[in-house]
């Protein structure tokens, strides 16, 4: 059983009262996060979202893509309408969004920076995000969090 925990973005479900179930996956960075969560899976592991912060020439811009799935930084600056998109360096990861490395979610940013999702989220009624504390996700419905965070979905990945 999760503990019993709040972070910002489980305040910001809360308050939109979209439902959620926490997951406890651990977090060790000596260890993948793919392993990890194959080891305690309780939904598909394509379901299982990383959350990617990176910098355009318009600011920032947050990408969420299926674990087991590489970012296609051409793709998303293309439907981002940018020249070039760049992952942020991970030192500046707290400062930009008020979450540490392998806790990062895309709800209850610092500032709300534009989402986008891979496609492969359009087959799913559920997904999992960090819930923002490093070692924990949260499942949500698909449609309600792409529509709290006014998120795009499109083709931002690849196997």
């Amino acid at each position: 059983m999760a503990k019993k925990f709040k972070t910002n973005a489980l305040r910001i479900l809360d308050n939109h009262k979209i439902k959620y179930e926490i997951q406890e996956v651990g977090y060790d960075e000596n260890v993948d996060l793919i392993d990890k969560i194959k080891a305690k899976a309780t939904y598909p592991l394509a379901n299982h979202l990383k959350t990617i912060v990176c910098q355009s020439e318009h600011g920032y811009l947050v990408a969420c893509i299926s674990i087991d799935r590489e970012i296609d930084l051409k793709a998303l600056a293309k439907v981002s309408r940018n020249k070039k998109v760049e992952l942020i360096n991970l030192k500046d990861l707290f400062a930009i969004t008020g979450y540490l490395r392998g806790g990062c979610s895309p709800v209850g940013l610092k500032k709300p920076f534009p989402v986008y999702f891979d496609d492969a989220v359009a087959s799913m009624e559920t997904i999992l995000v960090s819930a923002g504390k490093r070692g924990y996700q949260m499942a949500v419905g698909k449609d309600e969090i792409v529509g709290l965070l006014n998120g795009t979905v499109a083709k931002i990945a690849r196997d």
